[in-house]
């Protein structure tokens, strides 16, 4: 017999702003980068499976749901150092700030 996995009680959860401010940074992110592989998958054969990836993610991310939400949260110093250290990068590869690492 299987125990059924639940999601863990609403006050634990994301609430609804915090999903709302999720997708509004995504789509803040992606701006520029969504019309363009809109095009290319629209204009290039070899992308044309492009338009598939989006909902296909979205069902495994549904379909997984469960497994998200009782996977253990706690925060650690690693992440902190990871995430501070990743924000320089964008501006070290922005073509239009002529900054490059070499």
């Amino acid at each position: 017999m299987t125990e059924s996995v639940r999601p863990p009680e609403s006050s634990s959860r994301l609430p609804l702003w915090g999903i709302a401010l999720l997708g509004i940074g995504i789509a803040v992110l992606y701006r520029d980068v969504v019309p363009e592989l809109v095009r290319a998958w629209g204009t290039d054969d070899n992308y044309s499976h492009g338009y598939l990836i989006p909902p296909i993610a979205l069902y495994l991310i549904w379909e997984r749901r469960h497994k998200w939400f009782a996977a253990p949260t706690g925060s650690s110093l690693f992440g902190l150092v990871v995430v501070i250290a990743s924000l320089g990068f964008p501006a070290q590869w922005d073509p239009k700030l002529g900054i490059h690492v070499t």
